[in-house]
Order: structure tokens, then sequence, then C-alpha cells
């Protein structure tokens, strides 16, 4: 009895609402009061420390124990020691998973529960609360993998240092250095940054007066919404794929260009989908993430801006489309703007 109650409370909307809420305003709040302090990149954060607490002279590799971090987030931390970092990533994924799982009914007359399937798209343009919950949970989870695995780097990146590798990274930005770079506002006054930005408000905007219709029903949820999955997109994929990814491969090619240009192809590929199938407008804009990365000093703070922000645009352009009254919700919203998502 107590079991299918306290099951009940945790399945409850309003209960996950009020956590999400708290858990966001708090983390906002700390973000941006951190990304604004003058001293950016200094490496104060002990709650994410890479330092090397087990065997600190041993060489770690820089792939395999980044490869289970991204599906057991959490677990190079662990061994490494680093608990106050490891114990946020697991329950980040735990939660993360916990809500994309099905609905559940909780019932007072059965051992097992029962999923309700009735609401089961995976679309991103469905604005039903709950898929958007799903969606945003497997989000989560799968951005805290990307997230411990570019820790998990970094820690390695110590080690090998001492040997001579990597000695390009002159610079560490740890992980709250990440989840802070998004309300970096300075970094909107560089022309590299609000360039491409304004190119993309502009021809968004002129779609939008080309199509004609009534005033647009936006909603609370879609910025909740659009700001949370860009943010998380924004953050976890430029420190996996700038921050890791392409940093092993100018080891191993020792070439800029080589290395920026195979770390594209390997996020473009990750953005093929059927509404997606060619993702050209990934590879151009993830080559230049990288070539902003590699032209900050294998920094990532620029890049995670400009990738969040212009996260932001283009579903916020989207689904601002999608809601004008009288337009049915379908494929459409996946093109154009949506496929230049990242």
């Amino acid at each position: 009895m107590f079991l299918v109650r306290f099951g009940a409370l945790c399945n409850s909307r309003l209960v996950k609402k009020i956590i999400a809420s708290l858990l966001c305003c708090s983390l906002f709040i700390s973000n941006v009061a951190f990304a604004q302090a003058p001293d950016f990149s200094a490496n104060n954060g002990k709650f994410f420390s890479t330092e090397l607490k087990r065997r600190p002279t041993e060489a770690r590799a820089y792939f395999g124990p980044q490869v289970v971090s991204l599906f057991l987030p959490g677990f190079d931390q662990w061994y490494e020691g680093q608990y106050r970092a490891a114990a946020l990533y697991s329950a980040l994924y735990i939660g993360g998973t916990a809500l994309s799982a099905p609905k559940i009914r909780f019932t007072e007359d059965a051992d097992a529960t029962d999923t309700d399937d009735e609401d089961d798209s995976t679309d991103l343009d469905d604005r039903g609360s709950f898929n958007r919950q799903r969606l945003l949970g497997a989000q989560i989870a799968f951005d805290i993998g990307l997230i411990s695995a570019y820790h998990s780097f970094r820690t390695a990146v110590r080690s090998q240092q001492a040997n001579g590798k990597f000695l390009f990274l002159t610079k560490e930005e740890t992980t709250d250095e990440i989840l802070s770079a998004p309300f970096a506002f300075s970094e909107i006054l560089k022309p590299t940054t609000f360039i491409p930005l304004a190119l993309l408000l502009g021809l968004g905007v002129a779609d939008l007066k080309n199509k004609g219709g009534g005033k647009a029903n936006w909603v609370a949820a879609d910025t909740f919404y659009t700001a949370a999955y860009s943010y998380g997109a924004g953050t976890s994929e430029e420190a996996a794929f700038r921050g890791w990814l392409m940093p092993v491969a100018q080891h191993w090619f020792n070439n800029k260009f080589w290395s920026n240009t195979a770390t594209a192809a390997v996020f473009a590929a990750g953005h093929i989908s059927g509404d997606n199938p060619v993702p050209v407008a990934q590879f151009v804009m993830g080559w230049y993430f990288g070539y902003l990365t590699q032209r900050n000093d294998w920094t990532l703070r620029q890049s995670i801006f400009l990738h969040t922000w212009w996260d932001i645009l283009a579903f916020g352009l989207t689904y601002y489309d999608n809601s004008r009254p009288g337009r049915m919700p379908g494929k459409e919203v996946m093109a154009p703007l949506l496929n230049a998502t990242f």
C-alpha cells in the first residue's frame, strides 16, 4: 500500500513540475552569476575537479573510459574518486531516465503497473506536455553522459600532459564553466557570434512574414521547452564533440583542418534522421563551432554560447510558426528551421 501511494505521488505531474521548476531556477541564477565573474577560466570548481586522486602518476586512457561514461554517466568519476561530480551525474541520469519512462498508472489492486501508451509520440513538434516531458528526460540522460565523458577526458589530459601529449590544450574548462557558458553574454559582442545569429533571425522572420497567418498562440511551455532543450544540446554537444573528440582527432592527425573536419562529419552523422537525411547544416555549423574552438585556443565558451542561442532561435521560430491558429501540427514543423538545430 505504501509503495503504491509513494509511486503515485512520484508520478504526480504537480510534484515533477515543482521539482523541475526549483532545479531550473537555482541552476539559472547560479550559472548567470558565475558566467559574469571576471575570472571565468580559473579552475576553482572543486565540485567538478579533474584532480588525479588515484595513482596520480599513471597515464589515463583518453577514449575507452569516456565511451563507458557516455553510456554510464559518472562511471569514470566514481573510479577516480571524484565522488561529488559522480553522484550528480548518476543522479541526473537516473532522473532523466525516469522522466522519459512511459506514463504509469499505479493501482492498489495489482502488483504490476500498467503503462499508458495513448500519448506516445516522439516528434519534437508535439506540444503535449507529457511527450515533451519524455523527450526532455531522455535528452537530460543523454546530455549528462556527454558531460561525464568530457569530464573524464579532461581528467585524462592531466595525466597525458605529464607524458608530453595534448600539450596544445593549454587551458582547462571544468564542468561548471561549461554549464555557465550559455550565460556569458559578453560573447554576443563578437562578430563571429552575432553575425550568424542575426542571419538566422533575419531568415526566420522573413520566412514567417512570407507565410502570413494570424497571431501566434505562443505558450509558456514553448519557452521552457525551447530553452531547456537548447541549453542541454549546446553545452553537452560542444563539450563532447569540440571538447573531447576534436582534441583526440588533433592528437591523432596533428592537423587542425582534418581534426575539425572529421569531428564535424561525426557531428553531422549524429543528426541524420528521416526528416533530415543529409545534415548539411549540421556539418557546416559543426565545422564552424570547431573553427571557433581552435581559434579561441581550444576553449569552448564561445562555441557553446553560439550553439545554445542558435538552437533557441531555431526552435523558437519553428514553434512560433507552428502555433498559428488553423495550422495543423505535423511534418512541416520539422523543416526548414528545426532541421537547422544542432
